[in-house]
Parts: structure tokens; C-alpha cells; sequence
């Protein structure tokens, strides 16, 4: 095997006469597929790991029948893990930009809500992709019990964390189960949905609801913060620049300031504030298109080798069916290299390319300058000696 991996074919199966062809019978019969669940460990005595991958994905996955279902699911949850580290690195810039400009209230009433509302809502997300990864649940298990005066076969058992507080409970009656590994979309639906509210069985760990309730009060107390302070500290700020003038303007000066338009700085945070909330869900599930190119990616290198390019070399090689190369199978073999490069070349070399940039362009500009880039300061002018000599440009 290409991988760490080795059969362990039964001896009734495997021994006597043929011993290779009746392995590799086996082989194709019984271990075509992996569990990500059990990777890793003893299965049914046929496929035994030497030892696994601290990190990384075995590279025996690619022979596998059902290596898209686990591809998918590893590449979903790490188009997930950059985007949100993207975002979250974007309102630290905006952080930043607001000691530079020094702005206070941008930093406490901008950036510090929308920085912990995305990092309690999919920041949580990422941490809990990266706790799913490191469970062992080939031994994780969950502890239950069922009445047994109201025990029928569509009984919902009561479950447990550990074996003690079942006990607790119920003291006789307890057994163990093993837990699946939960779907993390549908605990983070079920954050808004069933607020304080996790099943041993769907858990990652013990105080999760606990951990859920709080992490979602933070991310509903930011909304406020984000939509009302801005406003009414700029309208004080006004408020008092305005009386300063007053004071300070002679009667019948000409001096006027631009008058406040409180009404319109509100509509303009709301409608920041609805955008930044709805933005956090749609951006992080634009960043799945990095997810989609390289599926896209992958099943276009496959069709091309497997399709064409092997093919091309089988037809070539045993076309007459005796497996004697002929001139025939020389040119048809020429031919259809000619057609794998040129595929190859134009559509994974130059348009998958194209479409890579193009995408990250639009992640970069769209999910994550929008976290801090305004383009509102000055126009560029590059130097000129006429507008110097002019006057137009003093400095």
C-alpha cells in the first residue's frame, strides 16, 4: 500500500496455492472503503494500521470508493478555518486603524463588537472543527438508560455524560453507548434554536451548553453595541463643538459649521450594524468556494489522467487484444498524449488558474477589506513638476 496502512488477510482465505490473486480478491471485496471515524484503529481483524498520520490525510484515501465524502468534509471545514481567520485578522486591522487615526469610538463601539460577535459565532466554529478533529470516538461513549416499565423498541433513552451521574439517577439500568461524531452545522443551529439545551449525545464536552449561552449573549449584546453608542457620542460631541463656536464666534461672524445630521448618522450605523450581522453569515459561507474550486480541481485531474490519458494508453497497448504495440496503437497513443497535454495545460493550467485568482481577488476585496477599508482619504497624484510650477501643489 502507498500509506501506513497493511490487510490482514485471514489465513483461510489468503493460504495455499494463488495466495496473491486470492489477497488481492480480498482486498477489492472488503477494504475498499475507510471510516474516518475508525481511521486509525483495528476493524474487524481485516485492516490494521501499522501506525497513522499525526496530521495530514493518508494518501491510501485516493483509492478509495468513498474518498469524495471525506475529502468534502475536509475541505469544507478548512474553507471555513481561513475564511473566518481572514475576517477576524480584517477588524484587527480595523483595530489598528483605529489607534492610528485615533479614534476611540470606532475601536469600542466598532471594532471590539464585531470582532467578538464573529469570533463567538464562527470563531466558536473553528475551535470546534479543531475539537471534533481531535476526539478519539472509536472510545468515546455516552452512558443511558431507558424506563423499564414504559420500554418499547422507539424509546428515547435518557443520556448521560458519565456513568456516575447515570447512577446518580438510576441506580441500576445504565448502559454505555458510542457516540457519533455530531454534525457541527446543526449544533450551531441548534445554538439559536435550542439555547441551553445539548445532549450528551450530540456534545463535544461537558459544559458546552453552559459555554453555547454565554458565547451567545456576547454576540447578541455586540448587536446594540455596535448600533446605538456611535451615534449618540457623536451627537454629544456636536452638541458641545456647536456651543465652543458659540461662544467663541463673535455676533455676525461668518463662521458656520456643517450642521449634524443625527437621523442620517443613525440610519448609516443601522444599516452598518444589518449589514456587518447578515455579512458575517454570508461571507463565511462564500469562503466554501474555496471548497468548490478544488473539488472542481481534483475532478478535472481525474477525468483528464483516467479518462483519457490511461485510456489512450490501454487502447494502445492491447487494442488488437493480443498486447502487441502496433503502429496503429504508436499514432493513437501520440494522439491522445496530444489531446491530455493541451486539455491539461488550457483548462487546469490556464483557465483553473484564471478562476483561483479571480476568487481570491473577490474574498479579498468583498469578505475581507469590508472589515476595515473605507477608500475614503485622499486622491493619489503622482508628482509633476508643471502642477508645481503652477502652484497647484504647494507641498
Amino acid at each position: 500500500f502507498a500509506s501506513m496502512w497493511n490487510a490482514e488477510c485471514p489465513d483461510t482465505t489468503c493460504a495455499g496455492p494463488n495466495a496473491t490473486q486470492r489477497f488481492y480478491s480480498f482486498y477489492l471485496e472488503n477494504i475498499t472503503t475507510f471510516d474516518p471515524v475508525e481511521a486509525g484503529w483495528k476493524r474487524d481483524s481485516y485492516y490494521v494500521p501499522a501506525y497513522s498520520y499525526p496530521y495530514g490525510v493518508d494518501p491510501d484515501w485516493y483509492e478509495k470508493s468513498n474518498k469524495l465524502d471525506y475529502y468534502n468534509s475536509l475541505k469544507m471545514k478548512l474553507s471555513i478555518i481561513l475564511g473566518v481567520i481572514q475576517m477576524l485578522t480584517g477588524t484587527i486591522a480595523k483595530m489598528t486603524n483605529s489607534f492610528f487615526y485615533r479614534k476611540p469610538v470606532d475601536f469600542f463601539f466598532e471594532a471590539l463588537p464585531e470582532f467578538f460577535f464573529m469570533g463567538c459565532l464562527f470563531g466558536y466554529l473553528v475551535v470546534m472543527i479543531f475539537f471534533k478533529w481531535f476526539i478519539n470516538w472509536q472510545g468515546r461513549f455516552v452512558f443511558g438508560y431507558i424506563n423499564e416499565t414504559a420500554a418499547t423498541a422507539t424509546t428515547t433513552p435518557t443520556y448521560y455524560f458519565t456513568m456516575d451521574d447515570c447512577k446518580a439517577d438510576h441506580p441500576t439500568g445504565c448502559f454505555a453507548q458510542q457516540q457519533q461524531p455530531p454534525s457541527l452545522l446543526l449544533t450551531l443551529i441548534n445554538m439559536f434554536m435550542k439555547i441551553g439545551n445539548v445532549s450528551p449525545m450530540d456534545a463535544l464536552y461537558e459544559q458546552q451548553a453552559t459555554v453555547q449561552v454565554v458565547l451567545l449573549i456576547v454576540a447578541v449584546v455586540c448587536v446594540p453595541l455596535l448600533m446605538i453608542p456611535k451615534p449618540m457620542i457623536l451627537l454629544a460631541k456636536s452638541k458641545k463643538t456647536h456651543k465652543s463656536l458659540e461662544e467663541e464666534t463673535p455676533a455676525g461672524g461668518d463662521d458656520e459649521e456643517e450642521p449634524f445630521s443625527f437621523g442620517e448618522v443613525m440610519v448609516h450605523q443601522l444599516i452598518h450594524t444589518i449589514e456587518y450581522v447578515l455579512g458575517a453569515i454570508s461571507n463565511t459561507a462564500s469562503y466554501l468556494r474555496l471548497w468548490a474550486l478544488s473539488l472542481a480541481h481534483s475532478e478535472l485531474a481525474e477525468v483528464f489522467f483516467g479518462r483519457v490519458w490511461m485510456q489512450t494508453v490501454t487502447w494502445s497497448l492491447n487494442g488488437d487484444q493480443t498486447g502487441v504495440v502496433t503502429w496503429k496503437g504508436i499514432i493513437f497513443l501520440f494522439l491522445g498524449t496530444a489531446v491530455f497535454a493541451g486539455a491539461t495545460f488550457a483548462v487546469l493550467m490556464l483557465m483553473e488558474s484564471l478562476s483561483a485568482v479571480l476568487h481570491a481577488l473577490r474574498l479579498h476585496w468583498v469578505e475581507f477589506q469590508n472589515k476595515f477599508y473605507y477608500g475614503d482619504g485622499k486622491k493619489f497624484l503622482p508628482f509633476s513638476y508643471e502642477r508645481v510650477l503652477s502652484g497647484e501643489d504647494e507641498n
